[in-house]
This record gives C-alpha cells, sequence and structure tokens, in this order.
C-alpha cells in the first residue's frame, strides 16, 4: 500500500505546478458529481403521480368483469319454448346443443303444442326432460282452451263462437293469474316471481335502482345491463311503478362526487351544476338549472325527477 502510494506520490510531483492544478480540479469536479448522483434523488423531492382516476377505471372494469362472469351462470325458470327469446334462453340452465336444436326447430316452423313435444328436440335426453317439465309453460291457443272447457259434445255454431268473446275470456284467466310487483319496493325474492327474472338479473336491478334513486318508469328496467326486449314485454304487465318513493339529489349541498354518481350525469354537466351554484348561489327552481348550458332538453327531461332544490 506504501509503495503504491509513494509511486502515485512521485508521479503526481512529476508534473508542473498548473498540471497539477487542473488533475486536482478535476478530480474533485468527479468527485462531486458522482457524489451528486447518488444523493440527489434523495434531496429532490419526487412528485408524486395521481393515479386514482386509472384504479377506479380499474375497478370499473374489473367490476363489469365480475358482472360478465355473472350472468354465464345458468339458472331454471320458467319458460315458453314456442315465444322464449334468444337472450332469456341463453340464460337458461339446458345443454347449448339442446338449446340450438330447440331455435332450429322453431325456425323450420315448429311448434310445441304441448309439453310432452319438447322431447322432440335432437338430443334431449329423458333425464333432462324430467329436470326441466316442471318448467315448461305452453299456452293453449283460444280455439284449445274454449274446447277443452267443455265435455267434448261442440257443434260447429259452439266452435265458431265470435273471437271477441274467447279473447275477454283469455284475457280474463291471465289477468286472475298474474302477479303485480311494485318497482321501487320490491326485493330479491319479489323479483324472482317474475318469469325470466333469475338470482342475477334481481340482484342488477336492485343495484341499477340504487344507483338511480328509484324508477320513475318501468322502461328504465331496459337499461339495465343485458336485460333483453323480450323479457321486458314478457313482465311489463306485471310491474308498476311508484314515482312518490324516487330519492332524489339536493343539488344546492352535494358534492361533485355524489353527483357524479348518478348514471344520468357525467362530469361536464357536474362541473356545470358546481360552477352556477359557485358563482350565482343556489338554484332557486329547476328551470335554472335547465337554463345551464350543459344540458339539453333529452338529457334534462331524463335528470328531472331526480333533482331538487330544496
Amino acid at each position: 500500500m506504501k509503495n503504491t502510494w509513494h509511486k502515485f506520490h512521485r508521479y503526481y510531483f512529476s508534473f508542473n505546478r498548473s498540471d497539477r492544478n487542473a488533475i486536482t480540479i478535476l478530480a474533485i469536479a468527479i468527485f462531486v458529481v458522482l457524489v451528486g448522483i447518488i444523493i440527489l434523488p434523495y434531496l429532490v423531492p419526487q412528485q408524486q403521480e395521481d393515479f386514482s382516476e386509472i384504479k377506479a377505471l380499474f375497478k370499473a372494469w374489473e367490476a363489469e368483469q365480475n358482472e360478465v362472469k355473472a350472468t354465464k351462470q345458468l339458472t331454471l325458470f320458467e319458460f315458453n319454448p314456442n315465444t322464449i327469446g334468444n337472450s332469456d334462453l341463453d340464460s337458461l340452465n339446458l345443454p347449448f346443443f339442446v338449446k340450438q336444436n330447440l331455435v332450429r326447430y322453431r325456425d323450420a316452423g315448429g311448434k310445441f303444442k304441448n309439453v310432452d313435444d319438447v322431447k322432440k328436440v335432437y338430443g334431449m335426453t329423458d333425464s333432462i326432460f324430467q329436470i326441466i317439465r316442471p318448467y315448461i309453460l305452453i299456452e293453449k291457443s283460444n280455439e284449445e282452451e274454449i274446447t277443452s272447457g267443455f265435455a267434448g259434445n261442440l257443434n260447429e255454431e259452439q266452435i265458431n263462437i265470435p273471437n271477441q268473446i274467447r279473447n275477454d275470456r283469455q284475457k280474463s284467466v291471465s289477468s286472475a293469474i298474474k302477479i303485480k310487483i311494485e318497482l321501487n319496493s320490491a326485493d330479491t325474492t319479489d323479483l324472482i316471481q317474475l318469469p325470466g327474472i333469475g338470482p342475477v338479473f334481481s340482484k342488477r336491478i336492485i343495484k341499477y335502482r340504487d344507483l338511480l334513486g328509484g324508477f320513475v318508469k318501468k322502461e328504465q328496467l331496459l337499461e339495465v345491463y343485458n336485460f333483453s326486449p323480450e323479457t321486458f314485454e314478457n313482465i311489463s304487465d306485471m310491474l308498476t311503478v311508484d314515482s312518490t318513493l324516487v330519492k332524489r339529489l339536493r343539488i344546492n349541498f352535494l358534492e361533485y362526487s355524489d353527483l357524479l354518481r348518478h348514471p344520468y350525469l357525467n362530469k361536464e354537466q357536474v362541473r356545470g351544476i358546481i360552477n352556477r351554484r359557485d358563482t350565482a348561489g343556489p338554484f332557486k327552481n329547476l328551470s335554472e338549472v335547465a337554463s345551464t348550458q350543459v344540458f339539453d332538453s333529452e338529457s334534462f327531461a331524463r335528470i328531472r325527477p331526480y333533482l331538487t332544490c330544496k
């Protein structure tokens, strides 16, 4: 070690004074740079990136994926093989090839006149049929219904009674067996009673109702994720809506995040409400809300039942 130091010492002092000064300054500069590289990250505060929005988007995507997975949970429910739509059929707990063959049979002009006719579907085994048999509902035609109501001794005049009378009878029978569900007070147990509404859709309806604050009309069910028009048509007459149960948004008091949770409000509209409230004071009536330029007539008509200035 000493020999090395002596060699360096002799080598260093072999340069003239100006060269030695230059070497010293260069060494100090290199040392400062190296030290700076090491300690600078600890001295300069690192700017924290805001990933909250990205995390929120990821959570929303994850929730949607879970929702999609949930829809793949098949259930058994009452269905008419002559009229069931593709969306409801996808949710029915039957082998895929059986459902596919059922549709093909129907598209080819086939019709199921009674429950046992479902056995005609290619791939329908006895074990599968026995499981689904209690869930098969096949409505009789008007003539079949009337004929079955007599002892079989009908003459031609009786068989050809006016269609209006037969239709009235059918309506009275069907209305007697239909249930009524009020959407804003129903729970999942109530909703499951509706044909085509299983556990997945009942939970999804309740979740969307909570986001809205309640339904103001039953057609809003079509806004529920993957809710088919066919299902709505089947249950529409069984539904009622009490709009007095709707929870309204107090726009003079709620903050940005509270307003943004509503499905009918976007960021631009919420900012418009907050900015107008901050600059001109509380809203006196909903006409003032409509006058803000962030709403068109259609979007305001949708959100109006959910707003209050009180």
